[in-house]
């Protein structure tokens, strides 16, 4: 395998853990700060010398990762030395270009372009629609019709029982999204979702 080849695997295979991580991110909604400077902790340490970089991680992670490539992307694991130097250097490089990326994304959380659509549209025919004047905005409500489905309230019930089961949120997390629902709730009323 050639450079180019290997250069178009591994950037195959971050396309799609980028999009997945972006896809969790919007559902997360902005880093923190804290989380920020980490991430920017994480790209400065990946900036380090390629067996530099690796003999810090440590062997196990090295080969965790070099493995998990090559599954992904249907690259033999049985390479010559210098080949798996070449693979592990490209997958360091990717790293710091996923989460320079993802850094990237966040910025979208801080404002809004209209100029776009959004990346999570509003299907539903039911949901609000705004009226803009160039004095003020308002918006009209559609009085609630036939329930639809459990009210925002249980699902929400339903999905934090679920993630502490199952995802572990943090506590901050956890009160965040309370709020938040909380919120929505008391300005939109507790009805079901697509309502």
């Amino acid at each position: 395998m050639n450079h180019g080849e290997l250069r178009t695997k591994v950037h195959e295979h971050f396309t799609e853990v980028l999009k997945k991580a972006k896809a969790r991110r919007d559902e997360l909604g902005p880093y923190t700060e804290l989380e920020k400077e980490r991430i920017a902790d994480t790209i400065r340490l990946h900036q380090a010398d390629n067996e530099d970089f690796w003999d810090i991680m440590k062997k196990d992670y090295a080969t965790q990762q070099y493995q998990s490539f090559c599954d992904a992307s249907g690259i033999p694991q049985k390479q010559p030395v210098n080949t798996q130097w070449a693979i592990l250097d490209e997958i360091r490089k990717a790293w710091i270009g996923f989460h320079e990326a993802m850094l990237e994304h966040n910025k979208t959380f801080e404002n809004y372009d209209f100029s776009t659509k959004p990346s999570a549209a509003v299907s539903s025919p039911e949901c609000a629609q705004a009226s803009f004047s160039s004095t003020s905005a308002t918006i009209s409500k559609r009085p609630p019709q036939a329930l639809s489905g459990p009210p925002l309230s249980v699902l929400f019930a339903e999905r934090k029982a679920e993630a502490e089961r199952i995802d572990g949120w943090s506590a901050k997390l956890s009160n965040d999204y309370q709020a938040w629902i909380g919120l929505f709730i008391e300005l939109q009323g507790d009805r079901p979702i697509l309502d």
